[in-house]
């Protein structure tokens, strides 16, 4: 009896429990955010964050210790919130050796005002830095096709003022005959053969054309050379020419009734989700693209909302030959593939295809993301995903090297990132899911020879990091999953906890990140993580994601079992102290396998969970009420001017009105998205609030009440459920802040983690608190 006291009494963690400011570093944004390399390979420029500033300086690498000639420092100003304060550099390319532009991104002043963008050109020679434009060159006059508007004059509170009829609360206003409207602009890249020269795209809105122009560096003069009507997303050849496009998700009804046919804002209100069609340019106007290569080939570029992760195609990227398409298909296919398309002969090319691995994701669509194009706009390569992902070279030199730095860092991602044009020097990124990633310089002559340039997180000593590498463990099915292991330095016991982690499935709002930093911070508790890719968690693989479709209930939990038992004959861990952490979907699958395996699991933290699929998938949120509402400053209707907005608005799923969440972009596409996913699935039982008396481990609901695509009430529900059944739970309601990134917010986020871990793994007393917010 007494043994037993003994072995079931607190052990206490592996040693200190990591301090506020050793998680705050962790969490911290990157200190080297981009690096380019001139393409005699001399010169090194660099974008540096450093607090809230950003700084862009050179380094001549012949030379390490000469002078810097360039040394742009951006301070953030006003009120903008978030690291950095939106600061950022959002475009930053060599025109030739001794040229260089970049874009620089300012943030709003204040909290209702617009952002503000400028485009530079530096003479490295000297350091002469110019500004060529900003965004205000961009700017067109509109004239508002309604005169007058009926408002609401109570503007002291956070409710938006409401607009419609005439009444006693409302006055006419006049609108004024024009209205400047801002554009933002991106740089679309040098024009071919003229380095001189670069082509910039100013965005397109409901109220004015898309517009591209080839800008003068040494003068700053623009020309304009086209304009598309339709604000739609585009593909331009080098010359700014506009030759694929994505249609209008929106089509308007009723416009006979308006007095302009250019409001789409208002026959957006009135308007009815379409299909997404892809087409391409040609001498008579626009065509689809599915026209151009015949029914018969069934590539489906075109799409439905519900059809998100059906097999269809998506254009990426044009290269050098403007005639040349180059798109990702999963028709007939398990996976994306890459191919070319000829847009004039209709001849389609396979380009490249990796087995069981998406190439592209259904959200690629016009990114050359996946491609690598050399200066000259000629694909060269194609990023390969996988943990760790690689790299596949058309060009010989550039796969040599590939083969040869992947010898050097073995089980991290290796990537090329920039290279001279006689490729005897290239810049070299190593990083994996416990390495932040370092930037080498690779000499090839006289011999290969790395020299460490760049540490991208330079506030982190990698010496202290846990050791993090990729693994591949059986699903129930037999099929490998894919994942990570992060193992602690030090624990107190000699096998360590495990902690699984459970990542959202398709649909999520935000990227992974290839360095772990969550499972970093949980590693230095004391406890080994294993980061797990469950049957269809990733977006492409269609047969995995038809096995979850098919048992959603417990296809998931059958894999993370499975691979639980393999991974104990390749890394023992203490079985006894496994607890799961699931964020999204996967926290679904956290509380189902805690209830279907009690004996296995000693606790689960779920972070935004559906605790109920059918209510999950039923959702609206508000995204395209907030859309509207953004407008009003625009557009104001009555029932003998249009659409009645405000009528839509009230009738449409309320949206929480406080200033935050007015202002803050809302998108319904992660909606969309999980229903496209998830919309045919068998969903069996689908919740968990009925088996609330199975879940006899510790639970901690961490839960974010802010968030426009989710409804707070499944962690209320949970909590509630758990509460009257008599088991163990604690639910953190989680600040604005989290959603934002804050470095602070996500420590302590990070240390109640841990600390519910500490409590529930390595000692067996519980200690459960009374809900509370992080602060």
């Amino acid at each position: 009896m007494l043994a037993f006291a003994v072995l079931s009494g607190p052990l206490g963690a592996a040693g200190p429990a990591p301090s506020r400011a050793e998680l705050t570093a962790l969490f911290a944004p990157e200190r080297v955010s981009q690096v380019a390399l001139s393409p005699d390979g001399k010169t090194l420029v660099c974008v540096l964050r450093e607090g809230r500033a950003l700084r862009l300086v050179t380094r001549d690498l012949d030379h390490p210790a000469a002078r810097v000639p360039l040394r742009v420092e951006v301070e953030p100003r006003g009120s903008a919130s978030g690291p950095g304060g939106g600061l950022g550099l959002p475009y930053l390319c060599f025109m030739d050796a001794t040229t260089l532009v970049y874009v620089v991104r300012l943030p709003a002043k204040t909290e209702d005002a617009v952002p503000s963008e400028e485009l530079h050109g530096v003479d490295l020679r000297t350091g002469q830095d110019r500004r060529l434009l900003d965004q205000t060159v961009f700017e067109r006059d509109y004239t508002p096709p309604v005169r007058r508007r009926h408002v609401n004059l109570d503007i002291e509170t956070d409710e938006p003022g409401e607009i419609g009829e005439e009444g006693e609360d409302t006055t006419a206003v006049a609108l004024p005959e024009t209205i400047d409207v801002p554009r933002a602009f991106r740089v679309l890249g040098p024009v071919p053969g003229e380095p001189g020269f670069l082509v910039v795209e100013a965005l397109g809105n409901a109220l004015v054309p898309v517009e591209t122009y080839r800008v003068d560096l040494r003068t700053g003069v623009r020309t304009a050379v086209a304009a598309e009507e339709d604000p739609a997303r585009m593909l331009y050849d080098g010359t700014g020419r506009p030759r694929v496009r994505e249609t209008a998700r929106v089509q308007g009804v009723g416009a006979d009734n308006m007095e302009d046919e250019r409001s789409p804002v208002l026959a957006r209100a009135s308007g009815k989700i379409v299909p997404q069609v892809f087409e391409y340019r040609t001498a008579r106007g626009w065509r689809p693209l599915d026209a151009l290569v015949g029914a018969a080939a069934g590539l489906r570029f075109s799409h439905a909302d519900a059809e998100y992760y059906e097999p269809r195609s998506l254009p990426l990227a044009l290269g050098g030959d403007p005639r040349v398409l180059y798109y990702a298909s999963n028709v007939g296919r398990d996976t994306y593939a890459l191919f070319s398309l000829d847009l004039e002969t209709g001849a389609r090319t396979s380009v490249y295809a990796a087995a069981k691995v998406d190439l592209a994701g259904p959200g690629d669509a016009l990114s050359e993301r996946p491609l690598v194009f050399d200066r000259a706009r000629r694909l060269v390569g194609v990023h390969v995903p996988g943990r760790p992902g690689t790299t596949h070279w058309f060009d010989a030199g550039l796969a040599r090297l590939q083969e040869e730095a992947e010898r050097a860092f073995p089980g991290r991602r290796v990537t090329l990132r920039e290279w001279s044009d006689a490729q005897d020097r290239v810049l070299v990124e190593v990083g994996g899911p416990g390495d932040p990633g370092r930037v080498y310089l690779l000499e090839t002559t006289p011999r290969l020879r790395y020299t460490e340039l760049l540490r991208r997180a330079g506030n982190l000593d990698a010496r202290g990091l846990a050791w993090a590498f990729p693994v591949a463990l059986p699903a129930a099915t037999g099929e490998p999953l894919a994942g990570s292991l992060t193992v602690p330095r030090r624990t107190r016991l000699k096998l360590p906890p495990l902690v699984v982690r459970l990542r959202d499935a398709p649909g999520t709002r935000a990227e992974r990140d290839e360095f772990d930093r969550w499972a970093q911070a949980l590693a230095a508790y004391g406890f080994m993580v294993l980061d797990l890719d469950y049957r269809g968690a990733t977006a492409g693989d269609r047969l995995a994601a038809d096995g979850l479709r098919r048992d959603p209930d417990g296809a998931p939990v059958r894999d993370v079992v499975a691979a639980l038992d393999a991974l104990a004959a390749q890394h023992p861990y203490d079985q006894r102290r496994v607890a799961l952490l699931g964020e999204g979907f996967g926290g679904y699958v956290a509380l189902r396998a805690l209830a279907q395996f009690p004996a296995r699991f000693r606790g689960a933290i779920t972070i935004d969970a559906p605790t109920d699929l059918r209510a999950w998938l039923a959702e609206t949120g508000p995204g395209s009420t907030a859309e509207l509402e953004s407008m009003r400053s625009v557009f104001f209707t009555t029932k003998d001017e249009g659409p009645d907005i405000d009528k839509m608005l009230n009738e449409a799923p309320k949206a929480r009105r406080g200033r935050r969440g007015w202002n803050r972009p809302v998108l319904p596409e992660p909606i969309a998205w999980r229903r496209a996913y998830f919309g045919n699935a068998s969903l069996g039982q689908a919740s968990v609030l009925t088996q609330a008396a199975a879940l006899r481990a510790p639970v901690l609901i961490l839960q974010d009440e802010d968030r426009a695509d989710f409804s707070p009430a499944h962690g209320r529900k949970l909590r509630d459920a758990l509460e009257r059944a008599g088991q163990e739970v604690e639910y953190v309601r989680l600040p604005p802040t989290y959603a934002q990134r804050d470095p602070e917010t996500l420590a302590r986020v990070a240390r109640r983690m841990g600390e519910f871990l500490n409590d529930h793994l390595f000692d067996y007393r519980v200690d459960v608190g009374k809900e509370r917010e992080v602060k």
